[in-house]
């Protein structure tokens, strides 16, 4: 198996393109184009962009540098109701997008996992849209640590903030009512032997994370997309900030 990080699962009538080191503004304009240009009918992929109005953030109110992920609830029409997600924080963002423009809209709270009083991050790696909620999964997979400095516990807590799925159901930018978490992906992974054995190992010793996020379209008989079965937890409340 060659160095490089294993993208799990997928989404329906989603393509997520992960984005490094540019600006964010260009970032999600560019990544809106992309999605607006792949369901616009009998038309090239869009290579204009969107001047986004608002700041993109990332941890801490700072500006995002990293988003990795985007999903919108309706695939065409205008204005659209998306999500975004910067790979180093604990929360998602949402944004409008309209024709022409994208307006940057308010942080949903996605975790609450810390180590020593340290907020620890998601590291949001895909987001995804069906049946009235967005999806956001973490990246799953060992911290990075090229100077070997962190501890047993500190790496096992890194590994568990990282290692869930969450979701909630937008109802209107202004009514958030719940957040819902769930970690039982690891699971999933570690029974399969393609994969168990590259679960939590370094980076550069071939470790597994995960890079994207889909749902499928088939369905198991209770209509559960295939991505995400099993039982959810209870759901929590949460606010907007």
């Amino acid at each position: 198996m060659p160095h490089a990080s294993t993208s799990i699962i997928a989404v329906r009538s989603f393509c997520l393109v992960r984005y490094v080191h540019r600006p964010a503004g260009t970032l999600l304009a560019s990544a809106a184009a992309l999605l607006l240009g792949l369901f616009a009918p009998n038309t090239a992929i869009a290579d204009d962009t969107r001047p986004v109005h608002g700041a993109v953030q990332a941890k801490n109110g700072k500006k995002s540098k990293d988003v990795s992920g985007i999903a919108c609830a309706s695939p065409l029409g205008f204005p659209r109701t998306c999500l975004v997600i910067d790979d180093n924080a604990q929360a998602a963002q949402l944004v409008r997008v309209e024709d022409g423009e994208i307006q940057a809209g308010e942080m949903i709270p996605l975790i609450d996992n810390r180590f020593k009083g340290k907020a620890l991050e998601l590291d949001g790696e895909g987001v995804a849209y069906t049946d009235g909620f967005f999806y956001v999964i973490g990246w799953h997979g060992r911290p990075r640590d090229s100077e070997h400095k962190l501890g047993k516990k500190e790496t096992a807590a890194r590994i568990a903030a990282s290692s869930q799925i969450v979701r909630f159901r937008p109802e209107g930018s202004h009514d958030l009512s719940v957040v819902e978490r769930q970690g039982k992906l690891r699971a999933i992974i570690d029974q399969e032997p393609a994969l168990s054995n590259y679960l939590d190992r370094r980076l550069e010793d071939n470790g597994l994370t995960i890079e994207g996020v889909a749902v499928s379209e088939r369905t198991n008989p209770r209509g559960v997309p295939r991505a995400f079965i099993g039982k959810w937890p209870r759901r929590r409340p949460v606010s907007s900030r």
